[in-house]
């Protein structure tokens, strides 16, 4: 199964990513990385996170690496 952790971290990086499109329209990866360091969460993680949201169809990549949800 997934770990706590990992499911909270997915769970704060979707919001992150909400938060920022509430306010911007998108969301840039320097901005996700910015907010997610804030947090204490790695590149690393958001990079893993990103990834399965755009395998799953939750985000999309509006243009290099600029984010909006569908």
């Amino acid at each position: 199964g997934v770990s706590p952790r990992v499911r909270v971290n997915n769970r704060a990086i979707m919001n992150m990513i909400a938060d920022i499109c509430e306010d911007k329209g998108e969301a840039t990866l320097v901005d996700i990385y910015n907010m997610a360091i804030s947090k204490k969460i790695t590149e690393n993680e958001v990079d893993r996170v990103l990834a399965q949201m755009l395998k799953d169809g939750i985000l999309y990549e509006h243009t290099t690496e600029t984010y909006r949800f569908p």
